[in-house]
């Protein structure tokens, strides 16, 4: 008697270990799978992680920041860095400003906007200024003609390195009231 209860006490703690041993919960599966991808990417060889590793750091700095247009009501950007070198800005200001006034903000502001290193890579800007849909302003910075000085007004250094290519009546009536060095096309 003494024999088949012990026997029975054994297969039954028997049972149970290895009905626990054998079960997996749905938690451990995740974790198989995240070893798993850990190993694969151990495999990879060196190059491609300092591939992966310097495409990520050229996506962080190709980053175009238009934080600094604080009158905009909104910037559409067009980044063709890679392409042609180029950038362009739809630059939508308010219409209850007058026109030279938002003219002025756009160039205050772009002074800001051509301090990034992104923006300092292109060959040229495009900034086109609209008002209620109606673009009252254009002009094409060249960067690499662009200088930082703090005893200048920033429009005026911003105009420097520009060439107008358009602006309305009032646009270019300002402009010749606020004696703004406006270089145009000829």
């Amino acid at each position: 008697m003494k024999k088949s209860i012990m026997m029975f006490v054994i297969a039954t703690l028997a049972i149970m270990l290895s009905a626990c041993g054998e079960e997996t919960s749905k938690e451990d599966e995740p974790k198989k799978e995240e070893v798993q991808e850990q190993k694969e990417k151990a495999k990879e060889p060196a190059e491609e992680k300092e591939e992966k590793a310097k495409e990520e750091e050229t996506a962080e700095a190709a980053k175009i920041d238009t934080s600094m247009y604080q009158y905009a009501k909104n910037i559409d950007v067009t980044d063709a860095l890679e392409i042609n070198n180029h950038i362009t800005l739809m630059i939508d200001m308010n219409p209850k400003t007058n026109q030279g006034m938002a003219f002025q903000h756009v160039l205050n502001d772009t002074y800001d906007f051509l301090l990034q290193d992104s923006v300092q890579q292109a060959d040229t800007v495009g900034i086109n200024v609209r008002q209620d849909g109606v673009k009252i302003a254009m002009f094409t910075v060249h960067p690499k003609e662009f200088v930082e000085n703090d005893e200048i007004p920033m429009a005026d250094l911003v105009l420097q390195a520009s060439i107008v290519d358009m602006m309305t009546d009032e646009v270019k009536a300002y402009a010749e009231a606020m004696e703004l060095p406006v270089k145009t096309k000829q």
